[in-house]
């Protein structure tokens, strides 16, 4: 299995054994991370996913849609939107967008692996965040309806604990905190860590 079930309202998963998904325009594929379905079953509320970028391109369309892409991998990317033209060149850098207008990326030399967070305008707000921890390092998870967390390429082991549990964490490995109430604290290897969290705040 992909995803190991861990103690209630946690789910540890592991990026590269997820299935991909081919992108509507061909432009790459997507490997779902964490969603909250919507109304229907094709539907959602919220997605969390890693999107491989393998060819210069538009971007899909979303309607009342709001975005934010992190580089994870590769040689970076240059996205072009109506109001600007944004270079994302290493792992960490993010951009916010909307995902109803036209947005059209520019590979720099070849594929990139993007974390892409999506969430439906007025039903939920999102937003991811590098943490850059060194040896030993305490970094605090503030509480938060929902929380994911991924370890970046080129990291140590990476300790997540909280809430009765601990959890150990590789590169491109990550944990999904559904609705956790207690803070949560990730402690960084011998040589440090990179990890990136994404926490997503549904609106009532």
């Amino acid at each position: 299995m992909n995803i190991l079930a861990l103690p209630a309202g946690i789910t540890r998963f592991v990026v590269a054994d997820m299935p991909p998904e081919t992108w509507a325009n061909g432009g790459g594929t997507t490997r779902t991370v964490a969603k909250a379905s919507g109304p229907t079953h094709d539907d959602w509320i919220w997605r969390v996913s890693v999107a491989k970028i393998e060819q210069s391109g538009p971007f899909s369309v979303f309607n009342r849609t709001d975005r934010q892409l992190t580089l994870l991998e590769g040689t970076g990317l240059t996205l072009e939107t109506p109001k600007a033209t944004t270079g994302l060149h290493k792992p960490g850098d993010s951009l916010c967008f909307a995902g109803d207008v036209p947005v059209r990326a520019t590979l720099a030399h070849g594929p990139v692996d993007a974390w892409n967070v999506m969430w439906k305008r007025g039903l939920a707000s999102c937003h991811s965040t590098l943490y850059i921890g060194a040896s030993g390092e305490l970094l605090e998870l503030g509480q938060s309806v929902e929380t994911i967390v991924v370890v970046l390429e080129g990291s140590d082991v990476v300790r997540l604990q909280g809430d009765g549990c601990e959890v150990d964490l590789l590169p491109g490995e990550g944990i999904w905190l559904n609705t956790h109430i207690s803070p949560f604290q990730i402690r960084s290897g011998a040589s440090g860590c990179a990890v990136l969290v994404t926490q997503v705040k549904v609106e009532t």
